[in-house]
């Protein structure tokens, strides 16, 4: 069950950052705000799993 959780946030981060990347290629440009807003939040999930992982032996 716990390595599901670190799994699970680890994709939902790399989704993030593939959602914001095929934006950009795509042309549907967004502001330079909401970019970043995202890539810090699919930083923050992979954190939390890292955190998890070593810190609690997940």
């Amino acid at each position: 069950m716990k390595r599901t959780i670190l799994t699970a946030l680890r994709w939902s981060a790399w989704l993030v950052v593939l959602s914001v990347i095929v934006t950009q290629v795509s042309g549907n440009v967004l502001e330079d705000t909401l970019t970043l807003g995202m890539f810090v939040i699919a930083a923050l999930l992979y954190m939390i799993s890292l955190v998890l992982e070593r810190k609690y032996k997940w």
